[in-house]
């Protein structure tokens, strides 16, 4: 019995200090935010709607509307494609903000909002279906500043040698200043700004317009160790006369299907990035169009169903730059099964389009 006890205290004693190496404080370096050598940040979210695109294979940070530890939407690891991540709220446009992960390892609240910017891009967020966003494009990034100030109640893209998505540089969000950092080049390079503009019905987003502003443009010349202003007034935006490039078709669906939208064989994407529109939905589709009356006439453009017997082809229709059209897709029921109205010409002063 003596020598049992004796064992059993022996065996508690030990027992007490394996609990207390267990239970010391974190040393330092120590990383709360891992699982063995695996950061849970970068753990992919199965309930986000934004299927995220790397373009880079630099492992990026991801934050909405301005970098701060609140904002933090996660990990986006490089080369990753159709990566599942979320938003906070729906209906709504943001700006996401890529950071190199190798730049916020490690750093604190406090020192997050100066991290530099790699890249941003315009998103929007629905409540039930998933758009698209791609960012961390290589050609970002560097020593040297640009600080964008937007005194417009507008969303405005910054292209790098044209206003072409493929050369889309930056995002400004409405009333703000921030900046983001890129390679020096001495010969510097012309920037495009290009507004963007909600087009709402009832109060919700059902797209949004790209106005691009010829002659609304900049010459920078970034250098390491200096910072390059730009700054966008309201009276920019005022004084600059509309160039509109496109037209837009809004799409609405009462049809009690699904359809992918198609012209001929190449799926085409809504103002908002998706290619397809579910029954009791509408959307904006931006189309190319002709500056003169009556149009750039549309002659394959296809609603594709889930079942070929109930594909849609339309007659041909015409499209003006700088008007706005509608299609109805009516129930099965109806004697026509789709409708298209006539073009009205976009309000070139209205702050948000209506529909």
């Amino acid at each position: 019995m003596k020598r049992m006890l004796k064992f059993s205290a022996l065996a508690l004693a030990m027992m007490l200090i394996l609990g207390l190496a267990g239970c010391k404080d974190d040393e330092p370096g120590d990383d709360p935010d891992k699982k063995g050598d695996k950061d849970v940040i970068f753990d992919e979210n199965k309930s986000g709607k934004l299927l995220t695109t790397n373009l880079g294979s630099e492992d990026l940070v991801l934050f909405y509307d301005t970098v701060r530890s609140a904002n933090l939407m996660g990990g986006l690891p490089g080369n990753s494609n159709q990566f599942k991540m979320k938003l906070p709220a729906s209906n709504r446009l943001y700006v996401i903000y890529a950071v190199k992960y190798s730049d916020y390892k490690g750093k604190v609240s406090a020192e997050i909002q100066n991290i530099k910017v790699l890249d941003s891009a315009l998103v929007y967020s629905d409540p039930l279906n998933e758009t698209s966003c791609r960012i961390g494009d290589p050609k970002a990034g560097g020593t040297a500043e640009i600080k964008f100030t937007n005194q417009t109640s507008y969303f405005i893209e910054v292209g790098k040698g044209s206003a072409n998505d493929e050369d889309l540089f930056y995002v400004m969000r409405p009333n703000s200043t921030d900046s983001v950092f890129t390679t020096p080049e001495t010969d510097g390079f012309t920037m495009y700004m290009t507004l963007n503009l909600p087009m709402k019905k009832n109060g919700k987003i059902t797209g949004v317009q790209r106005r691009f502003i010829d002659g609304w443009t900049d010459i920078i010349v970034p250098q390491t160790g200096r910072v390059s202003n730009i700054l966008i007034s309201n009276a920019n935006v005022t004084a600059a006369a509309p160039n509109y490039h496109e037209g837009y078709l809004r799409i609405v669906n009462n049809s009690g299907r699904g359809y992918r939208v198609r012209n001929g064989a190449e799926a085409i994407s809504s103002t908002l990035g998706f290619s397809a529109i579910q029954n009791g939905d509408e959307q904006v589709w931006e189309l190319k169009g002709e500056n003169t009356a009556p149009g750039r006439p549309y002659s394959t453009f296809t609603l594709e169903a889930g079942s070929a017997a109930n594909n849609l082809t339309l007659s041909q229709f015409n499209i003006r730059n700088g008007y706005k059209y509608t299609l109805y897709i009516n129930p099965d029921s109806s004697a026509q099964k789709y409708t298209i109205s006539e073009g009205s010409a976009l309000d070139p002063e209205a702050e948000e389009i209506e529909w």
